[in-house]
C-alpha cells in the first residue's frame, strides 16, 4: 500500500480532532520541539511549522535555531508565524 492511501485510512475525522483538542489531562507538560536550521528552503519551513501547528496537543513550543549566518536564509515566513503564534521562537546564531 502506498503512503497516500495508507494516510487516508488513518486520517482522523474533524469530530475526533476536536475531541482530542478539548482533552484536558491531569498534567499537561510543555513539549519543546528543537529544530536546527541551516539555509533551510522556505517550503520545508512552511511544512514543518504547519505540521506542528496542526497537532491536537496544544502545550508545545517550536524552538528554531538558525545557524545559517546573517542574511543567508530567508526567515520572513518564520517572522510572520512568530507574530501570529507566540509558541514559535527563533534564535539566530
Amino acid at each position: 500500500m502506498n503512503y497516500g492511501r495508507l494516510r487516508k485510512t488513518k486520517q482522523l475525522s474533524s469530530k475526533e480532532i476536536e475531541r482530542q483538542r478539548a482533552e484536558v489531562f491531569a498534567q499537561m507538560p510543555l513539549i519543546s520541539i528543537l529544530v536546527p536550521l541551516y539555509c533551510t528552503p522556505s517550503e520545508y519551513l512552511k511544512a514543518l511549522i504547519e505540521s506542528v501547528q496542526q497537532q491536537t496537543y496544544a502545550n508545545w513550543e517550536l524552538c528554531l535555531s538558525d545557524g545559517s549566518g546573517l542574511g543567508k536564509m530567508d526567515t520572513s515566513y518564520i517572522d510572520e508565524c512568530m507574530k501570529q503564534d507566540d509558541r514559535i521562537k527563533l534564535v539566530r546564531s
